[in-house]
């Protein structure tokens, strides 16, 4: 894979994304991300990195537990929301790097919101950081969720 770049697979030939990811030059499998011949197919042994960014965060564990078992060095990124099996399969195998695009979403909305003129968000150890223009990356606090067991910890400033 190294050799050519990125890949992308999607089981609807005809979806939106499929159209953008062609003109951006990236090839476009058609297939489920989950199916280990597919990741075998595409060498994933080779690859720097797997993500799994689909809309829907049980197809993108499946796809996580697929990569684990074709090339168990190669780093997955996970894209994931507050789905109650995120937070069961994260104890119970190790996926990668898991991100909570709501939770980065919010921050970002919010810190608009208040004025705050944040440029991007990421997340490290668990932790939120807003990107200022004039100071870096700055802390944000986030409120523990009611009922929401994958967050194991309460962040304040």
């Amino acid at each position: 894979m190294r050799s050519h770049g990125s890949f992308g697979v999607e089981r609807d030939p005809n979806a939106h994304n499929v159209r953008i990811a062609r003109s951006l030059g990236i090839t476009v499998l058609t297939g489920h991300g989950g199916d280990r011949a597919i990741l075998e197919k595409l060498h994933l042994h080779h690859a720097r990195a797997l993500a799994a960014v689909g809309s829907d965060d049980l197809d993108n564990i499946a796809v996580a537990i697929a990569a684990q078992g074709v090339s168990p060095g190669t780093r997955v990124v996970l894209r994931a929301g507050e789905h109650e099996a995120i937070a069961e399969t994260r104890s119970l195998l190790p996926l990668g790097t898991i991100r909570d695009v709501t939770s980065l979403s919010a921050a970002h909305i919010l810190a608009r919101l208040m004025d705050i003129p944040a440029t991007g968000v990421i997340e490290h150890q668990h932790r939120t950081f807003v990107e200022l223009p004039a100071d870096g990356f700055a802390p944000w606090p986030l409120a523990a969720r009611q009922g929401c067991s994958h967050m194991d910890i309460a962040l304040s400033r």
